[in-house]
């Protein structure tokens, strides 16, 4: 072989094991017939590689796949699982082939070539399919995610956090739930909201933002994190909650004088702030308070309402 590369013991190659090129165990077996999903089996000493669909060894597919089983290059490798652009030759035979090739390649290379847009839409396709062959070299199929988790969970001596696993928007993705996940690892799941410490509940992010509200008469700008709040306060805010929901919670009831942030309101806390302004300030709230910054501005009222007379026909009547 050109290069030395991982081996693995494999009873159906005629050598007894094959190559793993760059391909990580665990490895995913194809249901439908032989080898692994999204791997490209090639044998340690007849550099040969095995047919997905009957088993045989060839030095390559191609027309094997077309003769035997009347079948196209692009549709064997979506249905085992191989990235387009993999060919279905052994290490020899693709040398063979670039030494021939390689004149007529830099006769046709084109300096700073351009992509049309509809071959920007295909690349951009192309690249867009997980398939398993690129899930399998970057170590994210769901077997090695499995793996991953068990292996993590080893490390710990218990079932993991999502906030202690790096893939977690991986597992996401593949198995939709942490719960999920643990359940096909093997794993004992704790619900401890959705994974992050039991410290920063929903109701405990809320208390930190109003105390520093209360103290400071505004909530916390991009420079007030790293001074007045704990090292991870908000990398969990911002990973398990709606800050801006967070946010209203921690104002309800106060004055906005002095609120220096854009929040996404919606016409049932709008019209809850202009309650509340009434409650603390025994009046109804008008333009002039909107211009103060005692309420929101008449611009979102006029947005979800019409205008603010609208909205304080709605909250008083």
């Amino acid at each position: 072989m050109i290069k030395e590369k991982p081996i693995l013991e494999y009873e159906e190659a005629p050598s007894g094991y094959i190559f793993l090129n760059n391909f990580k165990e665990p490895l995913m077996k194809f249901s439908e017939g032989y080898g692994f999903l999204g791997v490209l089996a090639m044998d340690g000493k007849e550099d040969k590689v095995q047919c997905h669909l009957c088993g045989e060894w060839f030095e390559g597919l191609g027309n094997h796949i077309h003769k035997e089983h009347n079948m196209k290059a692009l549709a064997y490798k979506e249905i085992v699982g191989l990235s387009k652009n993999t060919a279905l030759i052994g290490e020899k035979l693709r040398a063979k082939l670039i030494a021939h090739n390689l004149g007529k390649r830099i006769e046709n290379l084109r300096i700073h070539k351009r992509h049309s847009e509809e071959s920007k839409r295909k690349i951009a396709e192309t690249l867009s399919k997980n398939v398993f062959e690129k899930q399998n070299i970057t170590n994210t199929c769901p077997a090695q995610i499995l793996e991953r988790l068990k292996n993590k969970a080893e490390q710990l001596g218990r079932t993991p956090t999502t906030y202690e696993i790096t893939f977690y928007p991986v597992l996401l993705k593949i198995y939709g739930s942490m719960k999920e996940a643990c359940r096909l690892a093997g794993l004992t799941y704790t619900d401890n909201k959705e994974g992050h410490p039991t410290k920063y509940t929903k109701e405990y992010c809320v208390k930190v933002i109003r105390d520093f509200y209360l103290k400071n008469k505004r909530l916390p700008a991009n420079g007030d994190w790293g001074k007045n709040f704990s090292r991870n306060f908000r990398k969990y805010l911002m990973q398990y909650y709606d800050d801006k929901e967070i946010f209203r919670e921690a104002i309800k009831g106060e004055n906005l004088q002095n609120l220096n942030i854009r929040l996404k309101w919606d016409k049932e806390t709008l019209i809850d702030f202009l309650k509340n302004f009434e409650k603390i300030n025994n009046r109804k709230p008008s333009y002039s308070d909107s211009k103060r910054g005692f309420i929101p501005s008449t611009g979102v009222y006029a947005y979800h309402f019409g205008n603010l007379k609208n909205a304080l026909q709605i909250a008083f009547n």
